[in-house]
């Protein structure tokens, strides 16, 4: 897709206090630090900023969760599904 077509999914989702990335490159959040660009990334400003993207997302956009997923990033990484929305996660704090 291209960072217009990108925008445009961002678009579609609903506000959030975190940040909403296009093309957000996935090798700095990845344990080998491979992967290619996230259509979109989504880094929750907190979990209650989670909680409210996941209840109020259009229902037909997939997420896919990466974060301390060691055992699985090596295969995760090739998956294509992975290329599309994406969830980081961080340091999270509740308030």
């Amino acid at each position: 897709m291209t960072a217009r077509q990108n925008q445009r999914l961002i678009d579609r989702l609903p506000p959030v206090r975190g940040r909403l990335t296009a093309d957000a490159p996935l090798a700095p959040v990845t344990w080998f630090r491979v992967g290619g660009p996230a259509e979109v990334m989504f880094r929750p400003a907190d979990t209650e900023d989670l909680a409210e993207f996941l209840a109020k997302r259009p229902p037909e956009v997939p997420v896919t969760v990466i974060g301390t997923m060691r055992c699985s990033e090596t295969s995760a990484a090739r998956t294509p599904c992975l290329r599309r929305w994406c969830i980081a996660f961080g340091p999270m704090r509740s308030k």
